[in-house]
């Protein structure tokens, strides 16, 4: 692969997979059920957006991958803040 892959293949590939590990992710079943299952909804309704913008063959500016990275590192965050709920220590989920 190298350099030649296509900027926007990068960011909304890894935006798709990252949207997939977290619906993916098992429900959470301690206090932080509701927030939880909230944020993993709202993630997953991302989903067909990123579709299409993968299956598309229009260009994205500079600005929209820099958007589009920015969600990138949210989404990351999200599914970091996900598991340590679901599998941290029980003294970090208090």
């Amino acid at each position: 692969m190298g350099g030649s892959e296509n900027p926007k293949s990068a960011v909304v590939g890894s935006l798709v997979e990252t949207i997939k590990e977290i619906s993916g992710l098992p429900e959470c079943q301690n206090v932080h059920k509701r927030m939880c299952g909230n944020m993993v909804r709202r993630v997953k309704l991302l989903s067909p957006l990123f579709e299409e913008l993968k299956d598309s063959d229009e260009s994205l500016s500079d600005e929209q991958l820099g958007g589009f990275e920015s969600l990138r590192v949210a989404l990351d965050s999200t599914l970091t803040l996900l598991k340590s709920v679901n599998q941290g220590s029980k003294v970090y989920q208090v």
